[in-house]
C-alpha cells in the first residue's frame, strides 16, 4: 500500500508541491503509524475510520472520555522527516484542528504546533466558541436543516426499548463481546430461523456495527434519549437508531458448514486480534461460544468452541484444548452476513464447498420477516433487528448491561479470564439417539444436570417441532422452532414426537433415571413409510386476547389453540397415519370469550410446512372484526395510579370513554376519535387512564364507572381506585 501511495506523492512533488497531507480510512490507527514509516515527503496523515480520540492536556473532553494518545502523534517517515498523525472520536462528537508551520523546503516543524491552538474540540456550544465562533455557511445550514427533518421523522418510528446503553463503540465491538453485538446476532438468528428452522448459529463482523445505541453524558452511559419533537421517550429505539448502528444494512445469508469449517471461520475472526488491534473481522455471535488466546500463533488461538442453547448451555463441543472434537464432517446451519460470504474481511466462506447458500434478501418475504418493519427490505440486518425488537422488547425493555471482557461468556478472551466453557466429563453417562428424517417418537434417555425445556430439547435434537401428550387435558401440546419462550418441561419416562429435516444423531449425558426402564427405550420408533402423522399450527396473535382457535382439516375437527398453550394447535395419529398433506386446506374458526364465532380463516399447507411438521398463522386486530361492540374489564383493577380500558368495536365509529364518580359526576372525558372496527385490548391499543380528572388532579380512592360511547351503542363498567 505504501508503494501505491508513494506513486501519487511522487507525482505531486514532481510538480513542485512540497506540503503533502494523506487522508486514509484504514480504520486502525496502528496501520496509519505503520504506513508512515514506509513513505516519504508526506507531512500529515489524517487517520480516518479508527475513532481514536487523540487529545493533549489542554483539550476539554466530554465527561468520562479519556485520550488514547496526544494530539497529534508525531512520528517519522522513511527518510526520517517528521509526520503528524491526527484523528478524533467518531459520530461527530469532536472536531480536530491542526495548525503547523513548515520550513523553506516544505518540511513540517514540530515545534510550531501549539497545544493551546491545535487539538480536539468538543462539538457543543462551548466548542463553537473555542474554535473561533465562525458563522456557518448558508449552504451548510440548508443541508443541516434538511438532514434534521429526515432524522426527526425517522426518530418517530419506534420498534423497541432498552433500559441500558447498547455498546457499539469501536474499541469494544472489534475486540470483545458486547450487549449490542449479542442483540444483533440474536436478531439475525431469529430471522434465519424464520426461513429455515434448522439454523442454530449466527455470526456477524464487528466492523459492520458502526455505532452504539445510547448516549454518553457527564461520564455516564445512558439509553437513547427522549425526543419531545416526536413523542419519543427515553430508552425507546427508533428507525434512526437502527440505521445508525447498522449503516451498511448488509444482507443475511444461510450456509451449512462442517464442524471443521466452522472452527476455521472462528479462527479467522480472531487471527488479527491483539494489543491496539481493532480488526473489522472480529465477531459478534449467537447460538455458540468460544474462548481464544491472542498470544498464541494464528491458526491455534481458539481453545474452545461449543454450540449453545438459548440459555447459553453447551449442546455440542466442536473444539477443546485447541483441538477439533468429534466428527469433523458433522454440519451446522448458520446465518451470517452476505458481505462476508462474498469474501469481505477475508472470511474463508468462499473456499467451502456444499454450503447450500440461501440469500435471505431473495428468499424472505415481508410476512416471513414479521411484517412490523417496512423501512428496510426483508432479509437485511436493519429489518431483522427492527423485527426482533418489535417482537421481544416492545413492552419489556432490553436490560442486559454491557460488561468487560473478564465477564464475557460467549466470546471468552483468555487474557482476561479463565476458560469457562463446560464440556461433559469423561465418566459421565452418555447415550446417542439416532433420528431419521421426518417424525420420530423418543424419550429422554438420561436425567440431565439441568432440566430440558421444549426449546432446549429442540435445540439438542436439531428438531423443528416437539409435541407432547398432556394426560390432564387429553390433548397434544406443540412447540416449534419459531415459537417464543421455552415451552413445556421435558420429563423422564414420557414419549415426545420430534421432527427433524435430515437424519442426525443426538448425544445426551446425565445420570440414570431411577425406577424407569433402561435407556434403550429412548430409541425412536419409526413408521414403516414416511408420513406426516403429527403436526402443529402455531398462531401468532398480535394485539388480540380472549379468543380461541378451533382447527379443522376438511370437515374433521383436529385441534384447538388457546392462550394456555401459547396458541399451538397440535394433533397426531399414533397409528402413524397421515394427518396432513401438501395441498390440504385448514379451516380455523376464531371464537370470542362468549364462544361466538368471530371469523373463519383458511390456510393452505405447503411443501415447507410438511417438511418441518408445522405451519404458522399470524393474526392482527385488522384480521378480525368483532360481531358486536363490547366494553371489557379494565386492568389492573383495583389500580393505582393507572389502568387500561379495553374494548372491541363491531363497526368503524367515533368513540369516546367517559368516567364518572360513584355519585354520577363526570370526572374525565377520553376522546378516542375515529376508530376502525376491531379489538382494542392490548396496552398498545386499549384506552389509557392515569387516574386524574380533566383538570389533571389525582382522584381519591373509591368506585368509578367508565362508559364507552359510539353513535350506535353505549356500555358501562365499574372500576376501583385503591390507594
Amino acid at each position: 500500500m505504501a508503494a501505491i501511495v508513494q506513486e501519487s506523492v511522487d507525482a505531486l512533488t514532481a510538480t513542485g508541491i512540497n506540503k503533502i497531507i494523506l487522508t486514509g480510512h484504514l480504520q486502525q490507527i496502528s496501520l496509519d503509524e505503520a504506513i508512515a514509516a514506509h513513505i516519504k515527503d508526506v507531512d500529515i496523515i489524517i487517520a480516518g475510520g479508527s475513532n481514536t480520540l487523540l487529545a493533549d492536556e489542554t483539550d476539554r473532553l466530554h465527561p468520562g472520555d479519556t485520550a488514547d494518545r496526544p494530539y497529534p502523534i508525531m512520528t517519522q517517515s522513511a527518510t526520517n522527516e517528521p509526520i503528524a498523525i491526527v484523528g478524533t472520536d467518531g459520530n461527530y462528537r469532536y472536531v480536530g484542528r491542526l495548525v503547523a508551520d513548515f520550513d523553506a523546503a516544505g518540511v513540517l516543524i514540530p515545534e510550531s504546533i501549539d497545544a493551546a491552538v491545535s487539538g480536539a474540540f468538543v462539538t457543543d456550544e462551548q466548542g463553537v466558541v473555542d474554535t473561533g465562533n465562525a458563522k456557518p455557511a448558508a449552504r451548510v445550514v440548508e443541508i443541516t436543516e434538511a438532514v434534521r427533518n429526515i432524522v426527526t421523522e425517522k426518530d418517530s418510528n419506534i420498534f423497541g426499548q432498552t433500559s441500558v446503553y447498547l455498546n457499539g463503540n469501536r474499541g469494544s465491538i472489534r475486540t470483545e463481546e458486547t450487549n449490542i453485538g449479542n442483540l444483533i446476532a440474536e436478531a439475525n438468528l431469529a430471522a434465519g430461523k424464520r426461513v429455515d428452522p434448522s439454523v442454530v448459529v449466527s455470526l456477524k463482523n464487528g466492523g459492520g456495527i458502526r455505532a452504539s445505541i445510547g448516549v454518553a453524558a457527564y461520564g455516564e452511559l445512558l439509553p437513547p434519549p427522549a425526543n419531545g419533537l416526536v413523542g419519543k421517550t427515553g430508552g425507546q429505539i427508533s428507525q434512526i437508531d437502527i440505521e445508525n448502528t447498522l449503516r451498511f444494512n448488509n444482507g443475511l445469508t444461510l450456509l451449512t458448514l462442517s464442524a471443521a469449517e466452522l472452527l476455521e471461520v472462528i479462527e479467522h475472526t480472531v487471527a488479527a486480534s491483539g494489543e491496539r488491534s481493532t480488526p473489522g473481522r472480529f465477531p459478534q455471535i449467537a447460538g455458540m461460544a468460544f474462548s481464544f488466546d491472542a498470544s498464541l500463533p494464528e491458526g491455534s488461538r481458539v481453545q474452545s468452541l461449543v454450540i449453545t442453547d438459548t440459555d447459553g448451555n453447551p449442546m455440542d463441543t466442536i473444539a477443546q484444548n485447541g483441538e477439533l472434537v468429534g466428527d469433523a464432517d458433522r454440519t451446522f446451519r448458520m446465518v451470517t452476513i452476505t458481505f462476508l460470504v462474498d469474501g469481505g474481511d477475508d472470511y474463508p466462506y468462499v473456499n467451502f464447498p456444499n454450503t447450500h447458500r440461501v440469500d435471505l434478501t431473495k428468499a424472505m418475504t415481508e410476512a416471513q420477516s414479521g411484517g412490523q418493519a417496512t423501512f428496510a427490505d426483508p432479509g437485511t440486518e436493519q429489518d431483522a433487528l427492527a423485527e426482533y425488537l418489535a417482537a421481544n422488547f416492545a413492552e419489556t425493555p432490553f436490560g442486559m448491561a454491557d460488561v468487560g471482557p473478564e465477564n464475557d461468556e460467549r466470546i471468552q478472551n483468555l487474557t482476561f479470564r479463565a476458560d469457562g466453557l463446560v464440556v461433559p466429563v469423561a465418566d459421565e453417562n452418555a447415550f446417542d439417539i439416532t433420528l431419521t428424517t421426518g417424525l420420530n417418537m423418543i424419550s429422554l434417555p438420561l436425567m440431565p444436570d439441568k432440566p430440558y425445556t421444549a426449546r432446549s430439547f429442540m435445540e439438542k435434537t436439531g428438531a423443528t417441532t416437539v409435541i407432547e401428550f398432556d394426560a390432564a387435558t387429553q390433548r397434544f401440546i406443540g412447540f416449534t422452532a419459531n415459537s417464543t419462550g421455552n415451552g413445556f418441561p421435558i420429563e423422564g419416562g414420557t414419549g415426545y414426537i420430534v421432527n427433524v429435516t435430515e437424519a442426525k444423531s443426538a448425544n445426551f449425558t446425565g445420570s440414570a433415571w431411577q425406577n424407569t426402564t433402561s435407556p434403550a427405550a429412548a430409541a425412536p420408533i419409526q413408521p414403516s413409510t414416511p408420513k406426516t402423522w403429527a403436526f402443529v399450527l402455531r398462531a401468532q396473535l398480535e394485539g388480540i386476547i380472549g379468543v380461541t382457535l378451533t382447527v379443522y382439516n376438511g370437515h374433521i375437527r383436529v385441534a384447538e389453540a388457546v392462550a394456555a398453550n401459547g396458541f399451538h394447535a397440535a394433533w397426531a395419529d399414533m397409528n402413524r397415519q397421515a394427518v396432513v398433506s401438501v395441498g390440504d386446506t385448514l379451516t380455523i374458526e376464531v371464537h370470542d370469550t362468549t364462544d361466538n364465532l368471530i371469523r373463519t380463516l383458511q390456510h393452505d399447507i405447503s411443501v415447507a410446512d410438511v417438511h418441518r411438521a408445522f405451519t404458522e398463522l399470524r393474526l392482527t386486530p385488522a384480521d378480525l372484526i368483532p360481531q358486536r361492540t363490547v366494553l371489557l374489564a379494565n386492568y389492573p383493577n383495583p389500580f393505582n395510579p393507572e389502568t387500561w380500558l379495553p374494548y372491541q368495536l363491531a363497526n368503524d365509529a367515533e368513540a369516546a370513554i367517559r368516567i364518572y364518580s360513584s355519585a354520577g359526576q363526570l370526572v374525565r372525558h377520553l376522546d378516542l376519535g375515529f376508530q376502525q372496527a376491531g379489538y382494542y385490548t392490548e396496552k398498545s391499543r386499549a384506552a389509557y387512564w392515569d387516574g386524574r380528572n380533566d383538570l389533571g388532579e389525582r382522584l381519591a380512592s373509591g368506585v368509578y364507572f367508565y362508559q364507552l360511547s359510539t353513535p350506535d351503542s353505549s356500555a358501562t363498567r365499574k372500576m376501583v381506585i385503591k390507594k
